[in-house]
Protein backbone atom coordinates (compact mmCIF):
# COMPACT_ATOMS: atom_id res chain seq x y z
CA UNK A 1 0.00 0.00 0.00
CA UNK A 2 0.90 3.57 -0.16
CA UNK A 3 -0.49 5.79 2.38
CA UNK A 4 -0.84 9.57 2.79
CA UNK A 5 -1.67 11.93 5.00
CA UNK A 6 -3.30 15.13 3.22
CA UNK A 7 -5.33 18.44 3.87
CA UNK A 8 -8.04 20.14 1.70
CA UNK A 9 -7.71 24.03 0.79
CA UNK A 10 -10.90 24.82 2.85
CA UNK A 11 -9.97 22.01 5.89
CA UNK A 12 -7.06 22.33 7.83
CA UNK A 13 -7.91 18.82 9.31
CA UNK A 14 -5.15 16.45 8.28
CA UNK A 15 -6.80 13.20 6.96
CA UNK A 16 -5.51 9.64 5.93
CA UNK A 17 -5.74 7.81 3.18
CA UNK A 18 -4.15 5.26 0.52
CA UNK A 19 -3.11 6.36 -2.91
CA UNK A 20 -4.30 3.55 -5.54
CA UNK A 21 -4.97 4.16 -8.99
CA UNK A 22 -4.00 7.75 -9.40
CA UNK A 23 -6.89 8.02 -6.78
CA UNK A 24 -7.10 8.37 -2.82
CA UNK A 25 -9.28 6.70 -0.85
CA UNK A 26 -9.61 8.51 2.68
CA UNK A 27 -9.89 6.30 5.65
CA UNK A 28 -9.81 6.59 9.22
CA UNK A 29 -8.01 3.40 9.96
CA UNK A 30 -11.41 1.71 10.15
CA UNK A 31 -14.05 3.12 7.91
CA UNK A 32 -13.73 3.95 3.64
CA UNK A 33 -14.12 8.02 4.04
CA UNK A 34 -14.54 8.45 0.74
CA UNK A 35 -12.48 8.85 -2.86
CA UNK A 36 -10.37 12.24 -3.67
CA UNK A 37 -8.96 13.37 -6.95
CA UNK A 38 -4.58 14.03 -6.43
CA UNK A 39 -5.61 17.71 -7.43
CA UNK A 40 -8.61 18.34 -5.08
CA UNK A 41 -6.05 17.56 -1.53
CA UNK A 42 -3.01 19.01 -0.44
CA UNK A 43 -0.36 16.10 0.16
CA UNK A 44 1.25 16.60 3.48
CA UNK A 45 4.45 14.36 5.02
CA UNK A 46 2.99 10.79 5.27
CA UNK A 47 3.91 10.87 9.20
CA UNK A 48 4.48 13.05 12.07
CA UNK A 49 7.56 11.26 13.94
CA UNK A 50 7.92 12.15 17.67
CA UNK A 51 11.57 12.08 16.75
CA UNK A 52 14.06 11.15 14.07
CA UNK A 53 17.03 10.05 13.96
CA UNK A 54 19.42 10.64 10.98
CA UNK A 55 22.47 7.63 10.66
CA UNK A 56 24.77 7.81 8.06
CA UNK A 57 23.95 4.51 6.75
CA UNK A 58 25.74 4.20 3.41
CA UNK A 59 29.40 4.93 4.88
CA UNK A 60 31.51 2.13 5.20
CA UNK A 61 32.42 1.86 9.12
CA UNK A 62 33.25 -0.62 11.81
CA UNK A 63 30.98 -1.18 14.21
CA UNK A 64 27.35 -0.03 14.99
CA UNK A 65 26.06 2.60 12.85
CA UNK A 66 26.11 6.11 14.38
CA UNK A 67 22.89 8.89 14.00
CA UNK A 68 21.60 12.56 15.87
CA UNK A 69 18.82 13.52 16.46
CA UNK A 70 17.04 15.85 14.00
CA UNK A 71 14.50 18.42 14.30
CA UNK A 72 10.91 16.50 13.42
CA UNK A 73 8.80 19.97 14.02
CA UNK A 74 10.74 21.06 10.35
CA UNK A 75 9.23 17.84 8.66
CA UNK A 76 7.16 19.56 5.61
CA UNK A 77 5.34 17.47 2.78
CA UNK A 78 5.82 18.03 -1.08
CA UNK A 79 5.20 21.24 -2.86
CA UNK A 80 6.03 23.55 0.23
CA UNK A 81 8.56 25.84 -0.43
CA UNK A 82 11.66 25.97 1.39
CA UNK A 83 13.11 28.93 3.72
CA UNK A 84 16.70 28.77 4.52
CA UNK A 85 18.19 30.81 7.06
CA UNK A 86 18.36 34.53 6.09
CA UNK A 87 22.21 34.96 6.22
CA UNK A 88 22.86 31.40 4.10
CA UNK A 89 24.42 31.09 0.62
CA UNK A 90 25.80 27.25 0.63
CA UNK A 91 21.96 26.11 0.29
CA UNK A 92 22.02 21.83 -0.28
CA UNK A 93 20.24 18.95 -0.42
CA UNK A 94 20.90 15.36 0.70
CA UNK A 95 18.83 12.96 -0.85
CA UNK A 96 17.45 10.36 1.31
CA UNK A 97 15.13 7.44 2.51
CA UNK A 98 13.38 7.01 5.27
CA UNK A 99 11.51 3.81 7.34
CA UNK A 100 8.52 4.38 9.76
CA UNK A 101 8.29 2.16 13.01
CA UNK A 102 5.16 0.20 12.89
CA UNK A 103 4.75 0.07 16.24
CA UNK A 104 7.07 0.62 19.44
CA UNK A 105 9.89 -1.38 20.38
CA UNK A 106 13.38 -1.34 22.18
CA UNK A 107 16.22 -3.69 22.56
CA UNK A 108 15.50 -5.48 19.17
CA UNK A 109 17.60 -8.03 17.64
CA UNK A 110 18.49 -7.51 13.94
CA UNK A 111 16.62 -10.14 12.66
CA UNK A 112 13.56 -8.94 14.68
CA UNK A 113 13.50 -5.60 13.52
CA UNK A 114 12.56 -5.68 10.06
CA UNK A 115 8.98 -6.91 11.14
CA UNK A 116 8.72 -3.49 12.58
CA UNK A 117 9.16 -1.33 10.06
CA UNK A 118 5.74 -0.04 8.69
CA UNK A 119 7.14 1.43 4.99
CA UNK A 120 9.70 3.57 3.34
CA UNK A 121 9.22 7.41 2.20
CA UNK A 122 11.90 9.82 0.86
CA UNK A 123 13.61 12.60 2.91
CA UNK A 124 15.42 15.72 2.14
CA UNK A 125 17.29 16.92 4.78
CA UNK A 126 17.78 20.37 3.39
CA UNK A 127 21.11 21.79 4.80
CA UNK A 128 22.97 25.54 5.15
CA UNK A 129 26.92 24.38 4.50
CA UNK A 130 27.83 28.34 5.31
CA UNK A 131 30.62 28.51 7.82
CA UNK A 132 29.45 28.74 11.51
CA UNK A 133 26.69 26.07 10.49
CA UNK A 134 28.52 23.60 8.66
CA UNK A 135 28.60 20.41 10.79
CA UNK A 136 26.22 21.58 14.02
CA UNK A 137 22.92 20.89 14.49
CA UNK A 138 22.26 24.58 13.05
CA UNK A 139 22.85 22.96 9.41
CA UNK A 140 19.80 21.30 9.25
CA UNK A 141 17.13 22.42 11.70
CA UNK A 142 15.14 24.21 9.71
CA UNK A 143 13.66 21.99 6.96
CA UNK A 144 13.38 18.70 5.93
CA UNK A 145 11.10 17.32 3.43
CA UNK A 146 9.48 13.91 3.60
CA UNK A 147 7.26 12.07 1.33
CA UNK A 148 4.69 11.92 -1.06
CA UNK A 149 4.09 8.57 -0.18
CA UNK A 150 4.48 5.81 2.68
CA UNK A 151 5.30 2.33 1.37
CA UNK A 152 4.46 -0.53 2.82
CA UNK A 153 7.78 -3.38 2.17
CA UNK A 154 5.03 -5.95 0.63
CA UNK A 155 4.97 -3.69 -2.27
CA UNK A 156 8.50 -4.04 -2.70
CA UNK A 157 8.99 -7.26 -1.87
CA UNK A 158 10.50 -8.14 -5.68
CA UNK A 159 13.19 -5.70 -5.45
CA UNK A 160 14.30 -6.95 -2.31
CA UNK A 161 18.21 -8.36 -1.93
CA UNK A 162 18.33 -10.20 1.44
CA UNK A 163 18.08 -7.31 3.84
CA UNK A 164 18.74 -4.31 1.40
CA UNK A 165 16.39 -2.94 -1.72
CA UNK A 166 17.45 -2.55 -5.06
CA UNK A 167 15.55 0.76 -6.15
CA UNK A 168 16.64 3.70 -8.62
CA UNK A 169 17.26 7.10 -6.96
CA UNK A 170 18.02 10.48 -8.67
CA UNK A 171 18.23 13.93 -7.71
CA UNK A 172 17.34 16.53 -10.36
CA UNK A 173 17.73 20.33 -10.07
CA UNK A 174 15.44 22.48 -12.29
CA UNK A 175 14.95 19.24 -14.30
CA UNK A 176 18.39 18.33 -14.65
CA UNK A 177 19.66 15.24 -13.24
CA UNK A 178 22.65 15.91 -11.61
CA UNK A 179 23.21 12.89 -9.08
CA UNK A 180 22.30 8.85 -8.95
CA UNK A 181 22.52 6.54 -6.79
CA UNK A 182 21.00 2.93 -5.34
CA UNK A 183 19.30 2.38 -2.11
CA UNK A 184 21.35 -1.19 -2.15
CA UNK A 185 24.33 0.60 -1.27
CA UNK A 186 23.80 1.19 2.05
CA UNK A 187 26.37 -0.31 4.49
CA UNK A 188 23.90 -1.01 7.27
CA UNK A 189 20.27 -2.34 6.15
CA UNK A 190 17.55 -0.31 7.85
CA UNK A 191 16.94 -3.69 10.43
CA UNK A 192 20.85 -3.01 11.58
CA UNK A 193 19.61 0.74 12.20
CA UNK A 194 16.34 0.37 14.27
CA UNK A 195 18.27 -2.57 15.88
CA UNK A 196 20.96 0.25 16.99
CA UNK A 197 18.26 2.82 18.06
CA UNK A 198 15.78 0.90 19.82
CA UNK A 199 18.95 -0.20 22.24
CA UNK A 200 18.55 0.88 25.46
CA UNK A 201 15.90 3.21 24.32
CA UNK A 202 12.49 2.76 22.36
CA UNK A 203 11.42 3.88 19.01
CA UNK A 204 7.95 4.88 18.98
CA UNK A 205 5.29 4.50 16.46
CA UNK A 206 5.22 6.76 13.68
CA UNK A 207 9.04 7.90 14.69
CA UNK A 208 11.55 8.17 10.93
CA UNK A 209 14.85 6.41 10.87
CA UNK A 210 16.44 7.98 7.99
CA UNK A 211 19.75 6.73 5.99
CA UNK A 212 21.85 9.48 5.83
CA UNK A 213 22.37 10.87 2.29
CA UNK A 214 22.93 8.39 -0.65
CA UNK A 215 26.32 8.62 -2.53
CA UNK A 216 26.44 11.57 -4.80
CA UNK A 217 23.34 12.59 -2.72
CA UNK A 218 24.63 16.55 -1.87
CA UNK A 219 25.78 19.42 -3.69
CA UNK A 220 28.50 19.34 -2.03
CA UNK A 221 29.45 15.60 -2.33
CA UNK A 222 29.06 16.44 -6.18
CA UNK A 223 31.06 19.66 -6.15
CA UNK A 224 28.24 22.06 -7.55
CA UNK A 225 27.51 25.05 -7.63
CA UNK A 226 24.73 25.69 -4.35
CA UNK A 227 21.52 26.25 -5.10
CA UNK A 228 19.84 29.55 -5.35
CA UNK A 229 16.22 30.74 -4.58
CA UNK A 230 13.58 29.43 -7.01
CA UNK A 231 15.64 26.53 -7.67
CA UNK A 232 13.35 23.00 -8.10
CA UNK A 233 14.53 20.03 -6.30
CA UNK A 234 13.25 16.81 -7.27
CA UNK A 235 14.36 13.26 -5.70
CA UNK A 236 12.56 10.27 -7.81
CA UNK A 237 13.17 7.11 -5.88
CA UNK A 238 11.74 3.76 -7.94
CA UNK A 239 8.76 2.48 -6.10
CA UNK A 240 8.50 4.85 -3.61
CA UNK A 241 7.30 8.16 -6.11
CA UNK A 242 8.62 11.62 -6.38
CA UNK A 243 9.27 14.37 -4.04
CA UNK A 244 9.80 18.05 -4.95
CA UNK A 245 10.06 21.56 -2.93
CA UNK A 246 10.89 24.90 -4.48
CA UNK A 247 14.05 26.75 -2.92
CA UNK A 248 12.23 29.91 -1.46
CA UNK A 249 13.16 33.55 -2.03
CA UNK A 250 13.95 35.83 0.77
CA UNK A 251 11.00 38.02 1.79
Amino acid sequence: MKLCRFLFADDERPRTGIFHDNQIYETDGERALGVHQPNDIRLLAPVAPSTLRMFDAFAPREGVPQFTFENSSAIVGPEVDITFPEDSEKRDFQMQIAAVAGKTESDLEVEEAEDYILGFTILNCWTARDAGRQGTAKATDFAISVGPFLVTPEELEDKASGSRYNLAMKALVNGEVVSSANLSSMAHSFAELFAEAGRGASVREGDIIASGSAPGGSLMQLERDYLQPGDDVTFVVERLGTLTNRVAFAT
